[in-house]
Formats: structure tokens, sequence, C-alpha cells
């Protein structure tokens, strides 16, 4: 429909300007550093700035990552639990199964935990 057409139209269009931005902003950021390798990169931090910078946003990173890691992996194991409970004892399960199975835990996680990230993108701010 045209409602439908105009939607995805826009949801496109905004997509490609997020998507420019971003590569924008990262070049930016990127031309500041130019390293031949991971190896000299890590010898020129832990040089510049000590071996303690190599660490730095490890813990924050933790900190947001691991509530969506707790909620994934229980929808996960339950998911898996009740295929294993409806499925035949001598039939083994699919990769397929198994893909599924983390395809819904993954969308159930991410719908029941919002990111900060995504909060603040929404203009939510960090609570």
């Amino acid at each position: 429909s045209e409602a439908s057409r105009k939607c995805l139209g826009s949801v496109s269009e905004a997509s490609r300007k997020c998507r420019g931005a971003l590569l924008q902003a990262s070049g930016a950021a990127a031309s500041r550093f130019s390293y031949a390798s991971v190896p000299e990169a890590l010898a020129s931090i832990s040089r510049r700035e000590g071996v303690r910078a190599l660490w730095r946003g490890v813990l924050p990173a933790l900190g947001a990552n691991a509530p969506f890691s707790a909620v994934h992996y229980a929808c996960y194991s339950r998911l898996q639990a009740e295929i294993a409970r409806r499925r035949p004892a001598s039939s083994p399960s699919s990769p397929a199964t198994n893909f599924a199975a983390g395809g819904v835990a993954s969308a159930l996680a991410t719908l029941a935990l919002p990111s900060p990230s995504t909060r603040c993108q929404r203009g939510g701010g960090i609570r």
C-alpha cells in the first residue's frame, strides 16, 4: 500500500543518513590513529598511555552486556529444555532448531532489556 511504501522509504532514508553520520564520525576518529598492525597499536598505546589504557572501558562494557547475556542464556536454556521435552528421545536436536532457539532468545532479551545506548539514542538518557 501507499502508506507502507512511505513508511519504508522514510526508514530507508533515516538508515542511510545514520550510516553516513557514523562513517563520517568513525573516519574522523580513525584519522588520528594509524597503526600498521594490532601488535604495533598495543605497543604504542602502552608506551603512550600505560598498560592500564588497554583495559579502559572494560568494566562499563561488561556492565552493559551482562544483563543481556543473562536474559539471553535464561531464555535459550528454557527454549532448549522445552524443545528437548517435546521431541522423541531418539531424535537429536538439529542445528536449525538450535539456531531458531538462539534467535528467539536474542529477540526476547533485546526486547526485554533496551541497552543504555538505545535509551540515549531515543533521547531518554541513562537513568
